[in-house]
Formats: C-alpha cells, structure tokens, sequence
C-alpha cells in the first residue's frame, strides 16, 4: 500500500462518500419501515469484513494524524 498526501478537502471527499452509503442504507431502512417488510435478505458477509478493515484503517490513519500534530508542535516549540 503506498502512502498518498491528502489535503484536508480530500479527506472530506471520502467523508462524504461514506456518508452517501450511510445514506443509502438508511434509505432502505426507512423504506422497509414504510412497507412493512420485517426482514430483507443481504449478502453482508463481505461488507462486514470490509467495514472492519476500513475502521481498522480510519483509527490507525488517526494515530497517525496524531503522531504528526505532536511532532509538529514539537518542532515548533525547537524553533522558539
């Protein structure tokens, strides 16, 4: 996997693509409410091991965020 710069603004771009899933979802949650459908069948299996990933991936991106602010700060209080 090869590390990629992202800017602030591209980070919201894959925010929002997530929250366009969730949108989805949701939707059909809803529209199985509305109808009276009590149960939907879907094959989940796959999306369950690739939500783990991704919030495997989400929380070690943020470790590193974190790790990155701290040694800015660091560098910062140097040049003082």
């Amino acid at each position: 996997m090869t590390l990629q710069p992202y800017q602030p603004d591209e980070l919201d771009v894959l925010a929002l693509r997530l929250f366009d899933l969730t949108a989805t979802l949701r939707r059909m949650a809803k529209r199985c409410r509305d109808e009276k459908i009590k149960r939907f069948d879907l094959h989940d299996r796959k999306l369950l091991e690739m939500l783990g990933k991704i919030e495997e991936w989400a929380h070690d991106a943020e470790a590193r965020l974190e790790m990155e602010i701290i040694r800015q700060h660091g560098a910062q209080r140097a040049k003082r």
